[in-house]
């Protein structure tokens, strides 16, 4: 079997704890709703963190219904991480998390702050992820793009002479068919002048 971290280890003696297949498996859960964004958050987590104000917050003192969604105005994408700090006590902040915004958050809920914790990702080590595009690919896509667009406009041309002369057509049938009908007319009065005299 796996050894299990020292939060759950901790935890075993608490009823709302069971195991099953060498794993912990917590039935008690916090629900936050944290700027519109919904997280379910083992209990254990924040009652091990119970002087913060998340801890606060699902206490007894602050929160009757413990079923009840818990509503933070805050930045729902930061939130995992902070989450994340409080799971494993570090963090590797991705570029798009700035330590100054997570830090703000970090204080906001009353945790911590160890600096020496928290590391961000350094913008060197995203440049080796990202693939070289070569140069010819550039002009082929453009070349692509430039072609396509020329199609969609004779395609558009195309599609606005066939309105064109639907249009016309439509005209010439209305003509046809008012001068047909005005003969009609004309032709039906004489045959009923013609009857009465």
């Amino acid at each position: 079997p796996l050894p299990l971290s020292p939060l759950i280890t901790s935890q075993l003696t608490k009823p709302e704890l069971t195991l099953t297949d060498s794993t912990a498996k917590m039935v008690d859960t916090v629900k936050f709703n944290v700027g519109g964004r919904h997280f379910e958050v083992s209990r254990a987590l924040i009652d091990a963190h119970s002087e913060t104000m998340l801890g606060r917050l699902v206490s007894d003192t602050w929160n009757e219904n413990h079923e009840k969604t818990v509503f933070i105005d805050r930045n729902g994408d930061v939130y995992p991480h902070v989450l994340d700090y409080l799971r494993y006590g570090k963090i590797e902040l991705p570029v798009t998390v700035p330590r100054s915004t997570f830090n703000r958050e970090l204080d906001f809920y009353g945790i911590p702050l160890d600096e020496s914790m928290i590391n961000q990702e350094s913008l060197a080590a995203l440049d080796s992820t990202i693939v070289p595009v070569k140069e010819a690919q550039i002009v082929d896509v453009a070349t692509w793009d430039l072609n396509r667009v020329a199609e969609l406009e004779n395609q558009l041309i195309d599609k606005e002479a066939e309105n064109a002369k639907l249009m016309f057509d439509k005209d010439k049938l209305e003509f046809y068919t008012k001068k047909t009908l005005q003969r009609f007319q004309e032709n039906y009065l004489a045959a009923l002048q013609d009857c009465k005299a």
